[in-house]
């Protein structure tokens, strides 16, 4: 896509540009992640230039581009600091919030305006009815009701729409374990938990690659590289785990390589993330990307601004809980079960870092093995708002880095 070249011809024309529009467009400039924290979109303008600058940006965002300064400001032509010195402002979207708010509110003053000088019309020609439907109108346009907002009568009526119909749920590989809690369902948090040296990633990741095969599944992957990512995802398909360490070729490899090229995924291997960086990141993927469900391995990576460690996985579980049910999205996270579960069969208790992870999560599972020189796993499922508890017994295959459910699970 061509730059915009009348890009320094509108800069000097235009003079007069408020102040939270020059820094709402600078700031989703910088960054593209910040357009979707705001409400604010190329029509809540007045400036012009402002107009077209972020017009060009939600163009290219709708057809799944990730804009910058030079796909919108033009290569060697004009940059952010080109835009900073001319206006005298240092742009950040950290503060993109406060400006997106004051352009919220100058737009609604301005439907004020509007239906105040309609009103003012009506009454002066006597007109109760018109005035009256002006007056609903404007009620209307500033008291909606929020989406998780129902009277009585809409929460039952709601419930009734809903009998008879199937529940959402992605499925798993795993039989047994389906039985308990359905699948991954959307607008639900999961955690997956267990001890260091369990299979913890390798058997979320078996999950994210069965939903890839009909779903869009987006894998942020903290800990590992996408080769060390992949291979035990190709491993389990009759592929020698240590052969593909050592990047030894074999025909079942190449069969399997043609297979994972159908899968509808992408992995993300940066291992710390910022909350609010993360939040935007699976914002972006789910609206304009199609992303059906997200896999986090693991949260200890992720941080906030908050200084005790509970404290931030409080915050950090509680917002992807509220993104999981704004964007209708599952939302799977892997962590850890603490030290003094070594030996002994894991509780929710257990997990590391604080109850934030106990209290926001909507399915627990842990993973425990009760005996180091054995491949058989429990997995317990403690929590499960929708389903059922209990604990289904595997085998891991760690050559093949597969879980395998035994049959005779009751």
């Amino acid at each position: 896509m061509k730059p915009l070249n009348w890009s320094i011809q509108m800069l000097r024309t235009e003079e007069n540009i408020r102040e939270e529009e020059i820094q709402v467009v600078g700031a989703v400039i910088s960054d593209y992640r910040a357009f979707f924290e705001i409400e604010t979109r190329y029509t809540d303008l007045e400036s012009q230039y402002a107009q077209q600058l972020m017009l060009e940006f939600e163009t290219q965002i709708n057809k799944g581009l990730e804009p910058n300064e030079r796909t919108i400001l033009g290569t060697g032509k004009f940059s952010i600091g080109d835009y900073h010195d001319k206006f005298g402002l240092v742009v950040s979207a950290g503060n993109i919030k406060h400006y997106d708010r004051k352009i919220q509110e100058r737009k609604r003053l301005d439907d004020i305006r509007k239906q105040v000088s309609l009103l003012s019309t009506a009454v002066m020609q006597d007109d109760y009815e018109q005035a009256m439907n002006i007056i609903n109108e404007t009620n209307n346009l500033f008291y909606k009701k929020e989406k998780h907002d129902f009277t009585a009568v809409e929460a039952v009526q709601s419930y009734i729409d809903d009998l008879g119909k199937n529940r959402e749920y992605y499925t798993i590989p795993f039989t047994f374990l389906m039985e308990k809690i359905y699948g991954i369902e959307p607008k639900k948090l999961y955690v997956i938990a267990a001890r260091p040296g369990v299979g913890k990633s390798a058997f979320s990741m078996q999950i994210a690659f069965h939903i890839a095969k009909n779903y869009n599944v987006r894998i942020y992957q903290m800990e590992m590289d996408e080769k060390e990512t992949l291979g035990r995802e190709l491993s389990s398909y009759d592929v020698d785990y240590s052969a593909i360490q050592k990047n030894e070729y074999s025909e079942s490899l190449n069969n399997r390589l043609n297979i994972m090229y159908n899968l509808n995924f992408t992995l993300n291997v940066k291992s710390n993330w910022k909350l609010n960086d993360l939040l935007n990141d699976i914002r972006y993927h789910a609206k304009y990307k199609d992303v059906k469900v997200f896999f986090i391995d693991q949260i200890t990576h992720i941080r906030t601004d908050r200084d005790r460690r509970n404290e931030q996985i409080d915050e950090i579980t509680s917002k992807l809980k509220n993104i999981a049910k704004e964007l209708n999205i599952g939302v799977v996270i892997v962590s850890q079960i603490n030290r003094d579960a070594e030996n002994k069969m894991p509780n929710p208790g257990n997990l590391k870092a604080g109850g934030g992870l106990e209290e926001n999560s909507d399915t627990i599972i842990l993973l425990h093995r009760p005996d180091i020189d054995k491949p058989n796993i429990q997995v317990i499922v403690p929590k499960c708002r929708n389903g059922l508890l209990g604990t289904v017994e595997m085998i891991f295959n760690g050559k093949q880095m597969e879980f395998v459910e035994v049959e005779n699970n009751n």
